[in-house]
């Protein structure tokens, strides 16, 4: 009986051991984890562009997007992104057909990596961010605001150089 329970301790300390090098070779991989917290009346979308170190233009091939449901509570949006995507500028666009009833707000973001992280309080996201002509942020609220110019819209903030120097520092 000891020896069959030693043998189930073995088994079960391998099988642990084989989870815990495969979670290291996950960060080996290279991925963070940009985490948008936000909430809308209605349902939206959201994408985040990100660059690879021989790209210079943000493009449909490195874009990720995600669904707000709409129901105004506060939701986690989650981005995979290649660690060597973390190190350069990012842009997060949103729906250019969502009205300003939406009331979308962002809460923070938060940047990821290795057990590291940066959090943006909604108050100092303007600092981090920069905003196109289509797209402003209240920083108290957190509220976004979309504007049509000309009968177009397309809302969306880049991150900072600031930003990108602080990712190399702290993750």
């Amino acid at each position: 009986m000891n020896k069959m329970i030693k043998s189930y301790a073995f088994f079960i300390s391998l099988v642990l051991v084989l989870i815990f090098i495969g979670c290291e070779d996950s960060h080996k991989e290279g991925y963070g984890i940009l985490n948008i917290e936000i909430s809308a009346k209605t349902p939206m979308s959201v994408e985040v562009f990100y660059l690879k170190s021989n790209n210079l233009t943000f493009n449909e091939q490195y874009k990720i997007v995600k669904r707000v449901l709409g129901e105004s509570k506060i939701e986690n949006l989650k981005f995979k992104l290649p660690k060597e995507a973390l190190n350069q500028s990012f842009r997060i666009d949103f729906d250019s057909y969502i009205d300003n009833l939406s009331k979308p707000k962002i809460e923070s973001i938060t940047l990821k990596n290795e057990g590291k992280q940066i959090v943006i309080s909604k108050k100092e996201i303007n600092y981090f961010f920069e905003f196109n002509k289509y797209l402003e942020l209240s920083t108290n609220s957190g509220e976004l605001t979309f504007k049509t110019i000309s009968g177009r819209s397309d809302p969306f903030m880049v991150s900072k150089p600031i930003f990108v120097k602080r990712i190399k520092i702290e993750l």
